[in-house]
């Protein structure tokens, strides 16, 4: 039988905590539509030192976590105006905070919907429906 060896991160990073990740906001003024989104995010994923990529298409900003150890803000920016971006650097790298990144759209959607469909529920029927969210 043979031994199984263990798996590591796909950055090669074998002591994740080595090195702080700060999080980096670029504007991108030439970015319109998703498929330049996709481009920025290949682009920067793409990049050693880069943990996580999130393109918002409509405020044409980019949020990346990186490894301040091993690329800078800078470094980001150069890249996706490699590929003809117009990227700049809106807010530069600063320790990485949860709660200090951007909320999730989809879930804000989903919960302005659900309280849509009560308040259309009260208003036809007249009494409250049961509503069960799991």
């Amino acid at each position: 039988m043979s031994e199984k060896t263990p798996l590591r991160e796909a950055s090669g990073d074998v002591e994740a905590g080595a090195t702080e990740v700060a999080r980096t906001k670029l504007r991108m003024a030439n970015m319109c539509c998703e498929s330049e989104a996709t481009l920025a995010r290949k682009t920067l994923d793409g990049l050693a030192g880069v943990v996580d990529v999130k393109v918002n298409v409509v405020g044409r900003v980019a949020y990346v976590k990186h490894r301040t150890s091993t690329i800078s803000s800078a470094a980001l920016c150069d890249a996706l105006n490699g590929v003809k971006l117009g990227a700049s650097v809106q807010a530069a790298a600063e320790k990485h905070d949860a709660a200090g990144d951007p909320p999730d759209l989809v879930e804000i959607g989903f919960v302005a919907f659900l309280v849509a469909l009560f308040s259309a529920g009260l208003a036809v029927g007249g009494r409250p429906a049961l509503l069960v969210v799991v």
